[in-house]
């Protein structure tokens, strides 16, 4: 199904995610996760997307991760994780180390629990540490 949908995707001049989705098993690897980018590349996906919808990933393994994409393909990478383990912004920020292209959060008011983290917490961060963060900020109010 996959391929069909990419093909199509490219064919209409698209951009098409090739997403693999995070959990933890015995068959979820880290070469299956590599392998399964891999094809979606073949495939002609334009970018990868990491997709942990539990918000399970922890930094090490999504730094891990982003390196190993990072070392098997050349496509941009987004991140996009849920906060409702609270890991979120830790495991963003090692994401960030790792050179994952894109993070995916959310605005505060619609953040936290078993949504993204926020918004207005990861992009400063970020920036007091030298990132770049194509993020416009809010006008303030004099």
């Amino acid at each position: 199904n996959r391929q069909v949908a990419i093909e199509e995707t490219v064919k209409r001049g698209a951009h098409a995610s090739g997403t693999i989705c995070f959990t933890t098993s015995p068959v979820h690897t880290l070469q299956k996760d590599v392998e399964m980018v891999k094809e979606v590349k073949k495939m002609g996906a334009s970018s990868i997307c990491i997709k942990d919808m539990s918000g399970i990933m922890g930094p090490k393994e999504v730094y891990d991760l982003i390196s190993a994409i990072k070392d098997a393909v050349d496509l941009p990478i987004v991140l996009h994780m849920h906060c409702t383990t609270g890991l979120a912004f830790m495991t963003d920020q090692k994401a960030v180390e790792a050179g994952v292209d894109v993070i995916d959060p959310a605005i505060s008011p619609f953040s936290g629990g078993t949504s993204q983290h926020a918004t207005e917490t990861i992009a400063p961060a970020l920036r007091q540490q030298g990132y770049q963060v194509d993020l416009g900020d809010a006008p303030t109010v004099e």
